[in-house]
């Protein structure tokens, strides 16, 4: 079975709504419900089978669209860090 986890920082409103908000995409576009975990601090990582597939960038978060675009390779077996 396959696993989804996003990890976020906790300290961040806007960052757990928006790990809560790519949370519902996920499982929307999978069917797979994930898993949201604490994090470090300004952290923002997607694993897919304990491959990181998204994460934050120096200054600002992944697109919507490239996490699930991101999830969706990992999930189909293709590689593809974004």
């Amino acid at each position: 079975m396959d696993e989804i986890v996003i990890r976020h920082c906790q300290l961040s409103k806007s960052y757990r709504a928006r790990a809560a908000r790519v949370a519902a995409l996920v499982k929307l576009e999978t069917g797979i419900e994930p898993r949201l975990a604490p994090g470090r601090l300004a952290e923002f990582a997607v694993r897919v089978n304990g491959a990181t597939v998204a994460r934050k960038g120096w200054l600002k978060l992944p697109p919507d669209e490239h996490v699930l675009a991101a999830v969706r390779d990992a999930l189909c077996g293709r590689e593809s860090f974004r």
